[in-house]
């Protein structure tokens, strides 16, 4: 179910903002191939639901990219792992009160979580990237929202060190668009 909600999401987005032409959606339609400091940010709100999908190099939020070797690399994987599991860590809706009803965590190494409101754990082993080199966290939320959701602030920029930029797109009644987030331009004006 939560690949199909991910094939879903990403489906609808990425037809969206094909459809969107100015030149600076185009720009950033596309995300490169795995590159470490870049990250790929997909967002869909529908009335009160908000879907984000988060893919990133596992180098950006753990600092390494290799099966962990040490105590030291083991438990930083646990505490990013922990840290993932609520959204606030990657971003937050300031204008609304959010209470998010799911997360999926697919994580390197041997580690994939699911949430939901139920607080259910699920583990799959079927989409591990074990590649050393190429290794993956794909992270989806989805929340539902009180208040205005008009612009959307990356907290992952904050929390963890190894991110230069994002490609950000997004989808919802009041249109689509895309953007570059860094450091210093951290908050998606969806309206």
């Amino acid at each position: 179910m939560k690949h199909l909600k991910k094939s879903i999401i990403t489906s609808a987005l990425l037809f969206s903002i094909t459809a969107f032409a100015d030149d600076h959606a185009h720009e950033h339609r596309e995300h490169s191939a795995h590159v470490h400091g870049k990250a790929k940010l997909n967002i869909l709100i529908d009335s009160s639901t908000v879907a984000v999908e988060l893919e990133s190099p596992a180098l950006n939020l753990l600092g390494f990219e290799h099966k962990p070797k040490t105590d030291e690399e083991k438990a930083r994987i646990t505490e990013v792992n922990n840290m993932l599991a609520s959204y606030t860590s990657i971003f937050s809706i300031p204008s609304a009160t959010c209470q998010q009803t799911e997360a999926s965590i697919e994580a390197p190494y041997g580690h994939d979580d699911s949430h939901d409101e139920h607080h259910e754990h699920g583990h799959e082993d079927d989409h591990h990237h074990d590649d050393d080199d190429h290794a993956e966290y794909h992270l989806t939320y989805t929340l539902n929202c009180k208040g205005n959701v008009g612009k959307i602030e990356m907290k992952v920029f904050d929390n963890f060190s190894g991110f230069e930029n994002i490609d950000a797109q997004w989808l919802g009644s009041d249109g689509a668009g895309a953007d570059t987030l860094t450091q210093s331009n951290k908050l998606i004006k969806l309206n």
